[in-house]
């Protein structure tokens, strides 16, 4: 019996019963799955892991969510395999130091696009990459936001001040600007860090780089940005009034309810088939 995960006695049964809704919570979207590939025995082993391996587990599971079974051996290799040689079967090219930042995501599990987000701005470096290695703790929205903006504009004022999609449009705006991709000049960077909200920083990006738009006519008109990213991204336009409602909403409930409106608002956020098709976007508008 020792040998087969799947085999329980009746306490262990029981037991695992009356903690199925500790596993819908910190597994999250990863819930059926975890109960599939790993077996019995070793979901308690994945509840009581820290942070940084749990986590390290989820990103994997993410990437691997299809061809294993347990008979291949699945849950034995996720207790034997360090973290970083998961990480290694999981990214191409990692940087050091990924677990540790997913240890800071929190208890529950995320969505893939947020431990994708986490390597890709580690490794690109600069003032995202400083704020994980540092942060306590990581709201998995900013991991969002900080990973569609250009990068001159991830810096924490910013990414922690708007919502994803607002961080798609104000790519495609600075896509449209000409926007240089390096580092902004210290003046102007500090003027939009001090901006606070998504129209404010809009508003002095046009009015630093308008000018240099040689065609008026392709020029998009005030707020169209938003209308043209969501357009180019099949989803339904948003004011950034409504989006600026939506981050105040977002950071209330966040304060409110701690870690836990974390995972609820991952899920409402993370889970829209539109965030790969604005990361794209800002990328490749003209």
């Amino acid at each position: 019996m020792a040998d087969n995960p799947h085999s329980l006695t009746r306490d262990e049964s029981a037991a695992l019963h009356r903690f199925s809704d500790v596993v819908d919570n910190v597994a999250g979207p990863l819930a059926s799955k975890i109960r599939e590939m790993l077996g019995a025995r070793q979901i308690a082993r994945y509840l009581l892991a820290p942070a940084d391996v749990r986590q390290t587990w989820n990103a994997w599971l993410w990437v691997h969510d299809a061809g294993w079974d347990f008979k291949d051996g699945i849950a034995a290799h996720l207790s034997s395999a360090s973290c970083n040689a998961l990480i290694a079967e999981s990214f191409t090219n990692p940087p050091a130091g990924v677990s540790a930042a997913f240890g800071k995501l929190g208890v529950t599990c995320h969505w893939w696009e947020v431990y994708r987000g986490v390597v890709e701005l580690l490794n690109a470096g600069g003032s995202a990459a400083d704020f994980i290695q540092h942060a306590d703790s990581i709201n998995p929205v900013y991991i969002l936001s900080a990973a569609v903006l250009p990068p001159g504009l991830r810096i924490k004022p910013v990414f922690t001040a708007v919502v994803p999609k607002e961080a798609a449009c104000l790519g495609w705006l600075c896509k449209r600007l000409g926007v240089p991709e390096e580092e902004l000049p210290k003046p102007l960077a500090a003027k939009i860090g001090k901006a606070g909200n998504a129209l404010a920083i809009e508003a002095i990006l046009t009015e630093h780089f308008g000018q240099s738009v040689e065609d008026r006519g392709t020029f998009p008109a005030p707020l169209s940005c938003r209308t043209a990213a969501c357009v180019s991204c099949r989803i339904p336009a948003m004011s950034l009034r409504q989006q600026e409602t939506s981050r105040t909403a977002s950071k209330t409930t966040s304060t409110t309810c701690g870690r836990a409106s974390t995972a609820h608002l991952s899920g409402q956020v993370l889970n829209q088939p539109w965030l790969d098709c604005a990361a794209s976007s800002v990328h490749s508008c003209g």
